[in-house]
């Protein structure tokens, strides 16, 4: 399925699904960056902003490709990671 770039609140998102999640994240409440760092080739799409700071990957499957999460292991990121 390809990607539909959406934009939403004056930031262009690379898919629809990102935007939605974006959109959540504001009815939550919760302060957050799109795209936020470049963690050596892993950019998470979201960072969440609280007490702690949580990357976040969101991906359209049902089972999360290992490839991905090799990416992610590899990356140097020492914050939390929430896939979703």
């Amino acid at each position: 399925m390809k990607a539909i770039p959406t934009k939403y609140d004056g930031v262009q998102f690379r898919s629809r699904l990102e935007a939605k999640w974006a959109v959540f994240f504001d009815l939550l409440g919760w302060k957050w960056q799109y795209e936020p760092v470049d963690f050596n080739g892993w950019i998470p799409d979201f960072a969440i902003y609280g007490e702690h700071i949580t990357y976040v990957e969101v991906k359209p499957v049902v089972f999360f490709p290992k490839e991905i999460a090799d990416d992610i292991d590899r990356s140097g990121c020492t914050d939390e990671v929430l896939i979703i």
